[in-house]
């Protein structure tokens, strides 16, 4: 039996993935729209798979706060799905053990270089 390949095209232009999906239609998104706008560009030049992930979770709902010379990722809890995809905890930490964690280290990676960029700019 021959084995079949198929290749995904993602049908949308790269720089669709460095935008804050939330920031036109979010109103609290301006609370960390510059952080995650940093956080995507930097994650486009490491790891683009990690790109799509993360900005999976911002249109998800997740928020950047800056906390102890860093970046954290927070989840918001809510029964509107424009709020968040997360109705509570269990269901954030089921997400979080399967997308996040494999990616751990270079989001960690990814997250310092975005705050050290941000501080040089003195946008945190």
């Amino acid at each position: 039996m021959q084995e079949r390949v198929v290749i995904y095209q993602d049908p949308l232009p790269p720089e669709y993935y460095l935008e804050d999906p939330r920031k036109k239609w979010d109103p609290t998104a301006k609370e960390d729209s510059h952080i995650w706008e940093e956080v995507l560009r930097i994650a486009s030049e490491v790891c683009d798979e990690t790109l799509y992930l993360l900005h999976f979770f911002r249109l998800s709902g997740a928020k950047l706060k800056v906390f102890k010379n860093s970046l954290m990722l927070v989840p918001v809890f809510s029964d509107d799905v424009n709020v968040s995809e997360w109705p509570n905890r269990e269901k954030w930490d089921e997400e979080r053990q399967k997308w996040l964690m494999p990616k751990k280290d270079v989001i960690i990676i990814i997250f310092e270089q975005a705050f050290q960029s941000l501080r040089q700019k003195k946008m945190v």
